[in-house]
């Protein structure tokens, strides 16, 4: 017994070599035709293939990867954080009628738990309904179709595969992308609109400059009444976080004006000026000033 557990200690390193080794791209390319790689070489190939640019060899060994080890349906004991790089780097080998799509559809959080990655399981969904459902309806011949499409039989189809509010996120966007490609701005409004009552409001850092930039850039340039009351609204709650942001004064200001507002514009533009000033951002007191001589007399700002 003791020479057995000698033997054990000495193999273990050999063991734990192997199973650690790290294999070439050469190497691996020449297991992978001789269809001689382990589930874990098999997965570090695709990935290689993909970070090198040879992604037909990576989506086929990936391919082969998903019909391996992501086919039966069993994920109990299969999904680790090991694979969330296959799913980012991959995302279009799945499609809605995929075993492991089906799961992640009645198991999100449990997915998303198991591979260590907040939101991977809505994304792969999402992904796999646009490729299947969405864009065959929208696209023809790798661009958006000439006529609208039927809006009201594609949400009726994602339905199908996608709760209430993951259909309308799709619809949405896809909405927006067909108005986008034809420069409809008056339905971009919309539908930038629509996004941002949908999602919510994050006044937080980024989401906060995107959000300005929106209401600026197409909304206070491009939108109706009632597209610049609803600016108005935006701008407002957030002022209401960050009440000294030159920039988000200045949008305000601009929507007070287009609603006929000039002297409440007036008031919030030299507001934007003074602040400026006071962060001797030269390039935006000259821009303010001039946006205070066209609302003086009466010009447009847009």
């Amino acid at each position: 017994m003791k020479k057995f557990i000698i033997l054990a200690w000495l193999l273990l390193p050999c063991i734990v070599f192997a199973q650690e080794k790290e294999y070439s791209f050469n190497e691996l390319l020449i297991g992978f035709h001789s269809n001689k790689l382990s589930r874990g070489q098999l997965l570090s190939f695709a990935l290689k293939a993909k970070e090198i640019h040879q992604d037909s060899i990576g989506r086929i060994a990936a391919l082969k990867f998903k019909k391996k080890y992501l086919a039966n349906g069993n994920f109990r004991f299969s999904l680790n954080p090991d694979l969330q790089p296959l799913l980012d780097g991959f995302p279009n080998i799945f499609g809605v009628n995929d075993p492991l799509v089906k799961y992640m559809s009645k198991n999100q959080k449990k997915t998303d738990a198991a591979l260590a990655t907040p939101g991977i399981s809505i994304f792969i969904i999402k992904n796999a309904i646009t490729s299947d459902i969405i864009n065959p309806l929208v696209y023809k011949n790798g661009k958006f179709q000439s006529e609208e499409p039927n809006w009201q039989i594609i949400e009726k189809k994602v339905r199908t595969y996608a709760d209430s509010k993951t259909t309308k996120t799709l619809l949405i966007n896809t909405k927006f992308g067909w108005y986008k490609a034809k420069n409809d701005w008056p339905n971009i409004v919309r539908c930038q609109i629509e996004r941002i009552d949908h999602d919510g409001i994050d006044t937080e850092g980024l989401a906060g400059v995107m959000l300005n930039n929106i209401v600026y850039y197409e909304i206070f340039k491009y939108g109706d009444l009632p597209a610049l009351n609803k600016g108005l609204s935006y701008m407002k709650l957030l002022l209401k976080h960050n009440p000294n942001e030159d920039a988000w004064i200045d949008t305000y200001a601009n929507l007070l004006y287009k609603l006929g507002n000039t002297t409440e514009a007036m008031k919030h533009e030299q507001r934007a000026l003074d602040i400026a000033k006071t962060k001797k951002n030269r390039d935006r007191e000259k821009e303010y000033i001039e946006v205070l001589d066209k609302m003086g007399t009466g010009q447009p700002t847009w």
